[in-house]
């Protein structure tokens, strides 16, 4: 993840190195008057304004938030990697979010399983969902655009 200061906004970039490879997974524009409000030194705290002005709320067990940085979720004890895949998809929510809309949520979760002795847990690095039409509408784009 990096941030880029330009003339009149900054570009931050969603992505992961794995070898020789980069995966982008998403590309933000952060107008000014966005930075202004908040801190904005470093790509983590770029994603949380962001988040704020233009996410959904996510629910990762009892954890909440538009933007969740370093928490730890306690499960129940796993057994197999399928277990994880099904607990996983149904303890993270993006709470308000209709999949049968026309809103696409840009979301991503980095996640480690951690197993203990007489429970499990997640931990969580970050997660967000970015709503594209709030996105459009914060940089004041139209949808018939």
């Amino acid at each position: 993840m990096f941030l880029k200061s330009k003339k009149d906004f900054y570009l931050l970039v969603d992505g992961r190195q794995s070898g020789d490879y980069l995966g982008v997974y998403a590309v933000f524009k952060i107008l000014s008057k966005t930075a202004k409000k908040g801190n904005i030194n470093n790509p983590l705290a770029g994603l949380q304004v962001l988040a704020a002005e233009c996410g959904y709320e996510i629910q990762i067990g009892e954890q909440r938030g538009k933007f969740i940085l370093d928490a730890t979720v306690p499960i129940t004890k796993l057994h197999s990697e399928d277990q994880y895949n099904r607990v996983m998809s149904q303890l993270i929510g993006v709470r308000g979010w209709d999949k049968n809309s026309n809103d696409v949520a840009l979301k991503d979760v980095l996640v480690k399983w951690r197993q203990g002795q007489d429970h499990d847990n997640m931990d969580v690095a970050l997660a967000y969902a970015i709503s594209t039409n709030k996105y459009m509408q914060y940089l004041g784009i139209s949808k018939d655009k």
